[in-house]
């Protein structure tokens, strides 16, 4: 994968990101770098995800400077479980008008 990727831009947050150093494969599943800018400073962050055979997690985590020289980290864990397959009629559903899943 390339070294940096931009991301697409957060709707309503007037945010631009750049993903770099993004590894997958192997034991990491997949792991990156953030590094945004925004209306409200630059932000930066990391995160990973993995995926075993019937479970998924992942954690990332974000320094975001705030207005007024706050800065706040916020940090997510994700998890969860395979289910099984979902139909393809029933994602297309989901997805809603126009959408290709």
């Amino acid at each position: 994968m390339a070294s940096s990727t931009r991301v697409p831009p957060q709707r309503g947050l007037g945010v631009q990101c750049l993903a770099s150093e993004v590894k997958a494969g192997g034991e990491t599943g997949i792991a990156w770098k953030l590094a945004c800018k925004g209306k409200d400073g630059p932000m930066n962050g990391s995160g990973r995800h993995e995926a075993r055979a019937d479970r998924v997690f992942g954690r990332s985590a974000r320094l975001e400077r705030k207005a007024g020289g706050k800065v706040v980290k916020i940090d997510e864990k994700t998890k969860g479980r395979w289910l099984g397959d979902v139909p393809m009629s029933a994602a297309r559903d989901r997805a809603g008008p126009g959408a290709n899943p």
